[in-house]
């Protein structure tokens, strides 16, 4: 069971408002490396298809030249 806000601000010395600011913080700074991870993992994806596409292109015209 996770420590409530209240203990925790105290264990830390910050105020309950203090600890709701920076527990905050942190729910943010972790959603947006999700979201930093997600447009990361997408650009990447679209790259692998444009890699595929151009091999695709590459062979074609090696054929067309033979």
């Amino acid at each position: 069971m996770r420590p409530r806000p209240a203990e925790v601000a105290m264990a830390n010395l910050r105020s309950l408002n203090d600890e709701i600011i920076h527990r905050l913080a942190q729910s943010l700074e972790r959603d947006e490396m999700q979201k930093l991870s997600d447009r990361l993992k997408a650009q990447g994806d679209r790259l692998a298809r444009f890699e595929g596409d151009i091999a695709a292109i590459v062979a074609q015209l090696r054929l067309r030249d033979d």
